[in-house]
């Protein structure tokens, strides 16, 4: 063909980049994984480049398992909340008093959701509590934010480039040894891509140099977004045993002794209905939550570094190609595959990008607004 064609987009150079205030460069994880999967994604996305999200669209993913993190935060940490449902609950009434617009259109069957998912965490987490939150002077390690400087990307650009992140939460086991806790709300447990996961590894070695001391590794916790639920009760009395109801062998249990029950001496199909649910389960948790112990030794954390430095020095070339990477994911997690299609078929890309899309902005200060004492409990598993 003898016609050239503008397919390849390059960088403007690195003085261009987005920086924080101080003039700082940052890199995160996700930008480490949008720029290997698409560098035209990334482009589009990352901070470092146009930092495009698309307009008037709200994310239910995102507005959920932030509410959830901020559960999970207080409960591990101050709580200011008597239980992680009740900091749920404020979470959701800070955003349908102040911020609407900004709820994604299902948020009351979400807000059901997460109370009965927080609902169920202490009671599953009560026989599974092997760590404990780590305090440095009187301040509760939960959403722990680090900025680790990068100096072989500082010297590479000239100014100062970090590794940033935050930490969920970070935990001492019975041994004294440091662990960090990453919360995922999933539809579906995965856990094929433990073993490789570069933010498991990153965080793990950004963690030792913020604490100065070595990290075992990370337990990732996984919420299933389903509801848990008690046993159904009967109208003629009694629980239910239908194996296909979502409940757990704590659940019956607590359902049980409610009725007043004697847990030694249960009914046979009562019993066998225990001994079911406990089957069900495994080391790792039920089918609603579960939690997997990874462990980075020290030549993992190295490497991950050494990834860092390499990856760090392309997204910052100032004659860095960009080009796609088309997938069969795109169609379901890509949120400029309309303006890809366009760049490809020569269509006005450029059109799409102004009315389709606008920079990130700040989002809402929503903690500014948290009523910090028990609101009332709408629902819940019962």
């Amino acid at each position: 063909m003898s016609e050239q064609l503008d397919t390849f987009v390059y960088d403007k150079g690195i003085n261009d980049r987005p920086r924080r205030n101080d003039g700082v460069i940052e890199i995160h994880t996700h930008d480490r994984i949008n720029f290997k999967r698409c560098r035209w994604k990334w482009d589009f996305e990352s901070g470092l480049r146009r930092h495009l999200v698309p307009k008037d669209a709200s994310n239910p993913n995102t507005w959920f398992g932030t509410g959830i993190h901020f559960a999970l935060e207080d409960y591990h940490g101050y709580r200011r909340f008597s239980s992680p449902m009740h900091a749920f609950q404020a979470y959701y009434n800070v955003y349908e008093k102040h911020y609407p617009e900004y709820m994604p259109p299902e948020h009351e069957e979400l807000l059901e959701l997460g109370l009965c998912m927080l609902d169920y965490y202490p009671v599953w987490l009560k026989r599974r509590n092997e760590f404990e939150t780590l305090w440095i002077d009187s301040k509760p390690q939960v959403e722990v934010e680090f900025s680790i400087e990068i100096p072989e990307l500082s010297e590479y650009t000239g100014t100062t480039v970090v590794y940033q992140g935050a930490i969920d939460r970070v935990v001492v086991d019975a041994h004294g040894q440091l662990w960090l806790v990453d919360y995922k709300t999933v539809k579906r447990f995965n856990t094929d891509k433990l073993e490789l996961d570069p933010q498991i590894t990153a965080y793990c070695w950004a963690a030792e140099q913020y604490y100065e001391r070595p990290v075992e590794g990370m337990i990732y916790v996984q919420f299933k977004k389903v509801a848990p639920r008690y046993p159904k009760v009967l109208a003629r009395g009694g629980l239910s045993t239908d194996k296909r109801q979502y409940t757990t062998y704590d659940l019956f249990k607590i359902a049980l002794e409610d009725l007043g029950y004697d847990l030694k001496n249960l009914p046979k199909n009562y019993q066998d209905y225990l001994n079911f649910l406990l089957e069900e389960e495994t080391i790792e948790g039920d089918r609603f939550i579960r939690w997997d112990k990874v462990r980075r030794n020290e030549h993992f954390k190295r490497s991950e570094y050494e990834l860092i430095v390499a990856e760090g020095k392309e997204m910052l070339n100032p004659n860095l190609v960009l080009y796609p990477n088309p997938t069969f994911a795109c169609a379901n997690d890509c949120l400029f595959r309309t303006v890809c299609i366009a760049m490809r078929d020569g269509s006005d890309a450029d059109w799409l990008l102004e009315t389709m899309y606008e920079k990130k902005g700040e989002t809402v200060n929503w903690r500014e607004k948290i009523q910090w004492q028990d609101p009332e409990i709408r629902l819940g598993l019962r």
